[in-house]
C-alpha cells in the first residue's frame, strides 16, 4: 500500500488454520521471503488471526523465517520454538463444558444476516459449547519470548480476536483496542470455539478472530 506521500508501505496478514495451518504458513513465509527477498519481520504493520496470531507472535518477537523452518522440521536450536513444538494441543479437543457459548450472539446474526455465508460461521460458532482445552503453552510462549515485556517488540503487530457476545472484531495492539497483554491476546485470537474457552480481557469474552473473518486484511487499511 501506499501513503498520503507516495512512498510504498507493506503490511502482512496472516489467517487462521490451526497447528495444520502453521505449517502451510511457515512454508509461505519462506516462499516470500525467498521471492521477494523480503524480511516479513520489517513489515511496517502486520495483522494475524488465530494460528496467524501465533506466527506474528514469533516475528514481531524477532524470530526470523528460517527459525520457523527450522522448528517446523525439528531441526530448530531454539529452546523456547522447541518446548513450543513439543507442547502444542494434540489432533482432538477435549470434551467441552456442558454449556453453549454465545446463543444469544447467535440468533441476532441469523437474523440480522440471513443467508450471509460468513454469518452462519459466526453464528454456528456461538452455539457451540464452551471448550475445555488449555492454551497454557500459547501462555508460555509469549512469556517466553518477551520476558518482563507486555507486547512483542515489533510496533505494530495486532492479534485479531472476536468479542463472545457482540460478534464485533478487535484487533488486539492496535490503537483502538482495550488494552491486553500478548499472553491474553494471543489465547483469545487462538480462542477456537468448542476447542478452547473465551479470555476475559477488560470485562468482555473473547474468542478466535476466525469466528468473524479468516484473516482481517481489511483492518489494515
Amino acid at each position: 500500500m501506499s501513503n498520503r506521500n507516495g512512498s510504498q508501505r507493506r503490511g502482512l496478514a496472516i489467517g487462521c488454520g490451526g497447528t495444520v495451518g502453521m505449517a502451510w504458513i511457515v512454508a509461505a513465509l519462506a516462499a516470500v521471503q525467498d521471492v521477494l527477498d523480503w524480511d516479513p519481520r520489517t513489515a511496517d504493520v502486520m495483522i494475524g488471526t488465530s494460528a496467524g496470531a501465533e506466527a506474528l507472535t514469533m516475528l514481531g518477537s524477532g524470530i526470523g523465517v528460517d527459525d520457523l523452518v527450522a522448528m517446523q522440521r525439528g531441526t530448530t536450536t531454539n529452546p523456547i520454538l522447541d518446548a513450543h513444538m513439543r507442547s502444542e494441543p494434540g489432533r482432538f479437543p477435549p470434551l467441552p463444558r456442558p454449556r453453549l457459548g454465545a446463543p444469544g450472539r447467535a440468533l441476532r446474526e441469523l437474523l440480522a444476516r440471513p443467508g450471509n455465508g460468513h454469518a452462519l460461521l459466526t453464528a454456528g460458532s456461538g452455539l457451540l459449547p464452551l471448550g475445555g482445552g488449555n492454551p497454557a503453552w500459547l501462555q508460555a510462549l509469549a512469556e517466553r519470548l518477551n520476558p518482563g515485556r507486555d507486547w512483542v517488540q515489533h510496533p505494530a503487530t495486532w492479534l485479531v480476536s472476536m468479542d463472545n457476545a457482540s460478534g464485533e472484531r478487535v484487533a488486539f495492539g492496535s490503537p483502538s483496542a482495550p488494552d491486553a497483554n500478548l499472553g491474553a491476546a494471543l489465547r483469545a485470537s487462538w480462542a477456537v470455539p468448542g476447542w478452547f474457552p473465551a479470555v476475559p480481557i477488560a470485562g468482555r469474552h473473547y474468542i478466535d478472530g476466525g469466528a468473524a473473518s479468516t484473516a482481517s486484511v481489511d483492518l489494515l487499511l
